[in-house]
């Protein structure tokens, strides 16, 4: 998608450019935020390839910054934007994705939040496509409480033994809390949609099922490379 470096907007057309990109930018500045508007038209240079920028008019008051994630279907707004890191620490918070896929790059990102993370493990590109595509809902709804994640087991195939199931395990589940140290894997046999795993993450919460204890026996864990 060929964007412009930044658009500009008013009542007229701010409706349709805001729908016009998966996440879109949308800043209104004072008459004496002339220095935070040239920086944001910096920073919308850099970030171009990626999402989409506007001004709109003179803001009547503090200048202000909105972010419509379509992708997400979630808003947010701010006009804390004195510090000059602001607008793009906004900038990445708002374009998060709901799913990340974890890598050896931002896992720590991920630990220090303290959220307890759902990891989901695939090895086919289709297979976390459909998983994020059910899962996003789910992940909206306990986003304050909980960060689920993929993790491509063909690049990481340690990761699931370390999470309770056999090396290299794909389509498999579990649920890790930074603050406990606590992991629970999922040992059911029920495809992993929303709702199972909804009903999973409740069972954890009402002490139904516990922690895992280290050991993974060989019928434990999902299906493997070497079963496919």
């Amino acid at each position: 998608m060929e964007r412009p470096p930044i658009s500009v907007v008013d009542e007229n057309n701010i409706t349709s450019f805001a729908s016009t990109d998966d996440i879109a930018f949308i800043a209104q500045f004072s008459d004496e935020d002339v220095a935070l508007e040239d920086h944001y038209i910096d920073i919308s240079h850099q970030y171009r390839d990626r999402h989409s920028f506007a001004i709109g008019p003179v803001a009547s008051h503090s200048s202000s910054l909105q972010c419509i994630n379509n992708a997400n279907q979630e808003q947010f707004s701010t006009t804390a934007l004195t510090n000059p890191a602001a607008i793009e620490t906004f900038i990445k918070q708002c374009t998060r994705p709901l799913v990340p896929e974890l890598t050896r790059r931002n896992e720590a990102e991920y630990m220090r939040v303290g959220k307890s993370i759902v990891h989901y493990f695939v090895s086919a590109d289709e297979d976390r496509d459909a998983y994020v595509a059910d899962i996003k809902p789910l992940a909206k709804k306990f986003k304050d409480y909980l960060i689920f994640a993929t993790t491509d087991v063909t690049q990481y195939p340690e990761m699931p033994a370390v999470m309770g199931h056999q090396a290299a395990s794909t389509k498999v589940l579990a649920v890790s809390s930074p603050s406990t140290g606590g992991v629970y894997p999922y040992r059911g046999r029920k495809n992993l949609t929303s709702a199972v795993v909804e009903s999973f993450l409740n069972d954890i919460s009402a002490g139904k099922v516990k922690p895992w204890d280290g050991v993974t026996t060989p019928e434990e864990g999902g299906i493997t490379h070497a079963e496919l």
